[in-house]
Formats: C-alpha cells, sequence, structure tokens
C-alpha cells in the first residue's frame, strides 16, 4: 500500500482518503486478535521523504480526527461539527470552536 501510495506521491499533490480508518493496528486487535504497528505514521513518513509537500487529508468519523492528523495527515473532515450544525443548538456547536487551533486548523470539508 505503501508504494501505490508512492506512485501518487509522483502524479500530484495530495491524496483524500475516504472513509478512512485512523487506527488498522486496533481494528485488528478486536477483530481478529492479531497483532500489529500503526499504518499510517510510517506510511506518511515513508511518502514525505520522497514527496515533502506531499497533501493527505482525510475523511474519518468515530471521533478519529486528531488520531490522523498525529498520524501524519494534514486535514480531516470535521464531521462532528456538521453534525452539531444539522442539531440546531448553538451551545455544542460554539463549544467545538472552544477546540484548540492545532486541531481546528486541520479541519474542513472535503466535499
Amino acid at each position: 500500500m505503501i508504494g501505490e501510495l508512492l506512485k501518487i506521491a509522483g502524479q500530484c499533490d495530495g491524496v483524500p482518503l475516504r472513509h478512512g480508518h485512523a487506527d488498522f493496528a486496533r481494528s485488528l486487535e478486536r477483530t481478529w486478535g492479531i497483532q500489529a504497528q500503526p499504518f499510517w505514521p510510517g506510511a506518511t513518513e515513508r511518502v514525505r521523504q520522497r514527496a515533502p509537500g506531499f497533501c493527505f487529508m482525510a475523511e474519518v468519523y468515530w471521533d478519529l480526527e486528531w488520531t490522523l492528523q498525529q498520524q501524519g495527515f494534514d486535514y480531516t473532515y470535521d464531521k462532528r461539527l456538521y453534525d452539531r450544525l444539522l442539531v440546531g443548538h448553538a451551545r455544542p456547536v460554539r463549544e467545538h470552536f472552544q477546540a484548540g487551533l492545532d486541531y481546528q486548523n486541520k479541519m474542513g470539508s472535503l466535499s
């Protein structure tokens, strides 16, 4: 999979990951009892060694946006904010914007 990412990095400036799973290792362990190392930290590092400006973007759910940001992703889709806006209550939206700027600056819409 890293080889495919390296091929993509040789052809464009970034890649959007649809329905990204931040923690393959945890999913494997929970589902199959298989222990594995997290994939994305090593993958993003290897790609950036060859293409330093390459941009990783992810559509990720289950409150794992921060996890992917810490694993090397430049931007993640802010699904939590979208859901809060749909409900229409001001307080949760206001509280959402109290998160640190290190987190908020990497959030956005992939649509």
